[in-house]
């Protein structure tokens, strides 16, 4: 564990820095997905002020939830960039180069720092100062990780796709897309119908209205309930992905790490 963390960081720090060497493309995506989330949260502040519930979701749940998207996809986005990028990397022949270092190769491949996500993690942590009290840091943060894990499975289980069915990038991408467009709305605008599918078919709930409530109205069984599913997706995504790799056929060149 230890050697991971310090090869990780070693990687960060490198691409960190490389980043930096266009600091004003780095400031201005970084300030430009600030503004565009907090844009959305006009929108939503508007419509709640006009109609000052959503069955149930007042300003602070719309608080809570943009605040844990922001921060949770922020993370997944900056330093585990490559995971959306899953699906395109093995389409085009790519993983040979992560193939062949010592390290596992799943994570070393999704471990890719990109800078567009700052932004959003400097949202959502202005956000939760203002809405988070400091009992709930905690459980704040341990939510975050949930949909942290839960993001990041989400794209791989998709991104590995391609191994088994060849050509899958715009489906993954889709899918991708689609989990966090669904989350960003208040559960309270869906059915009864569609909130079941949005638990056990795409698994919008656990990243974004399950948070919510446990930061609300806190209840242990729930609270299991996100942790042992971000476990289970977290593990299928990795057998999945391995039990693919066996099927992988080398793009036979030499590429630039994506």
């Amino acid at each position: 564990m230890a050697d991971n963390f310090n090869f990780f960081k070693a990687i960060y720090r490198l691409e960190f820095k490389s980043a930096l060497e266009y600091r004003w493309n780095f400031i201005f995506q970084s300030f430009g997905m600030l503004l565009q989330d907090a844009f959305w949260l006009i929108f939503w502040g508007l419509l709640i002020y006009k109609f000052q519930s959503i069955n149930g979701w007042n300003f602070k749940s719309i608080l809570y939830l943009n605040s844990i998207i922001a921060l949770s996809y922020g993370i997944t986005a900056t330093f585990f960039g490559n995971s959306r990028r899953l699906a395109l990397l093995i389409e085009q022949g790519q993983l040979d180069y992560y193939l062949t270092l010592p390290k596992k190769p799943l994570f070393h491949i999704i471990a890719k720092f990109r800078y567009s996500g700052i932004g959003d993690i400097l949202f959502g942590v202005i956000l939760a100062f203002f809405c988070i009290s400091l009992k709930q840091i905690p459980l704040f943060i341990i939510l975050n990780i949930c949909s942290c894990i839960i993001m990041i499975s989400w794209s791989i289980l998709f991104g590995s796709l391609p191994l088994y069915f060849g050509k899958f990038e715009k489906a993954a991408k889709v899918a991708n897309e689609s989990l966090l467009t669904i989350a960003f709305y208040p559960m309270g605008t869906y059915t009864s119908f569609v909130k079941f599918i949005l638990m056990f078919v795409i698994p919008a709930s656990f990243i974004s209205g399950i948070p919510v409530q446990l930061l609300t109205n806190f209840n242990l069984n729930w609270f299991l309930g996100i942790i042992i599913f971000a476990i289970f997706i977290f593990v299928l995504s990795i057998i999945v992905f391995y039990k693919g790799l066996k099927r992988y056929e080398s793009g036979n060149s030499m590429q630039m790490r994506g």
